[in-house]
């Protein structure tokens, strides 16, 4: 679907793995919610994505990897932020093909705020995704946190019950707060979705101490 809808059949250089998968799928239809990431799992560094195409700075979770060790061995501080929209709700009522069209959008509002800072995003799935922002200060840092969730609060998907929001929750930590010889991307995309899941569990869109 993304080949099709981004026009990339010339383009496109497949994989024998993904190859299996296209020949499996016209055999018996592909379940989605079995497949974790479309966007990124299923492609490798040197093929070309649909998402990579129209947003060049979102790039695999190995190359993000690489980005953040050298960072870190070059003392540049940095954000480590993940984002994670909540569709369950509006997923049962209006079906997958709905919410994934809508999480575009909301993506391209992410890409549009956040990319302006050269940060590197890796997509974790259709609902989530993280960055690493360097050279950002802490109050530049937050005037983007709050642009992110004016615009962002501001979509909402109205039916015949109404108007629903879409929630959203952001978790972030800075290098400098773990000790230099325990800074690493692992470390750090831990300690962004700790937050996260904290905030997420206390109905707020971030905590910060």
């Amino acid at each position: 679907n993304h080949i099709k809808n981004f026009n990339l059949y010339d383009t496109f250089q497949y994989t024998n793995e993904l190859r299996e998968i296209i020949n499996y799928s016209n055999r018996k239809p592909l379940d989605p919610n079995n497949v974790r990431s479309v966007l990124s799992d299923l492609f490798f560094d040197e093929d070309v994505s649909a998402l990579s195409v129209k947003y060049p700075n979102v790039i695999s979770k190995e190359l993000i990897v690489q980005h953040v060790e050298q960072a870190l061995q070059n003392n540049e501080p940095l954000y480590c932020i993940h984002w994670c929209f909540l569709t369950n709700e509006i997923e049962s009522l209006f079906g997958n093909k709905f919410v994934e069209h809508m999480l575009f959008t909301l993506f391209e509002t992410i890409y549009h705020f956040i990319f302006k800072h050269n940060a590197e995003v890796n997509v974790l799935s259709k609902n989530e995704g993280e960055a690493f922002i360097r050279d950002i200060s802490e109050t530049e840092f937050f005037e983007l946190l709050l642009k992110l969730e004016e615009k962002l609060q501001s979509s909402v998907v109205h039916s015949t019950m109404g108007i629903m929001e879409i929630p959203v929750h952001f978790g972030f930590i800075h290098s400098n707060q773990l000790p230099k010889d325990q800074a690493s991307y692992e470390q750090l995309a831990a300690y962004a979705d700790a937050n996260l899941y904290y905030a997420k569990s206390h109905g707020q869109l971030y905590i910060y101490n």
